[in-house]
């Protein structure tokens, strides 16, 4: 039953934008440019935390009080949701950009800008920072275990074995 709540709820339909603008975005890469579809993504980015922002708890102390515990319960999942979604774009974004520069010339100011502002926008965002941390042992193999202690120390997990991760640096 939840799940057919769920469907119903315009409000949740908002917040489902992370499969349309990644769609989007790829649409763009494939028919236009990779410029065009990092600005698909870098406007969306740039539109979600804008809400986000404007609908934290910093923001809404007044409101909390005078609304009920379900209705702050529901807004709280809608705002864990937003968060979660505009992690997830940022994800794609980067992962975009790392594939066209690995099949294609993309400027790598482009990738650092993306980077370093969705890394201030969601510091704590353990896709973000792992996929940082791949990057840089692939770009500096001879400090892998320099990455892996810096991940120990972030609590960031990877999801292979460290023998597999040699196996793939091989290459």
């Amino acid at each position: 039953m939840l799940l057919a709540a769920d469907q119903d709820d315009p409000e949740e339909e908002k917040l489902r934008l992370r499969g349309l603008v990644g769609c989007y975005a790829l649409f763009q890469y494939l028919t236009v440019s990779i410029q065009a579809a990092n600005t698909v993504y870098s406007e969306a980015r740039e539109r979600m935390e804008e809400l986000y922002r404007s609908l934290t708890p910093e923001r809404q102390l007044n409101r909390d009080e005078a609304t009920s515990l379900p209705s702050r319960t529901v807004h709280r999942h809608h705002v864990s949701r937003l968060a979660s979604d505009c992690q997830a774009i940022a994800v794609q974004q980067a992962a975009l950009l790392r594939y066209n520069n690995n099949v294609g010339v993309c400027p790598l100011p482009t990738l650092r800008q993306m980077l370093t502002s969705a890394l201030s926008a969601w510091p704590s965002s353990a896709p973000l920072w792992s996929g940082l941390y791949m990057d840089a042992v692939q770009l500096f193999p001879e400090h892998l275990q320099e990455f892996v202690d810096l991940m120990t120390e972030k609590e960031l997990r990877l999801r292979l074995p460290l023998e597999e991760l040699d196996i793939l640096l091989e290459d």
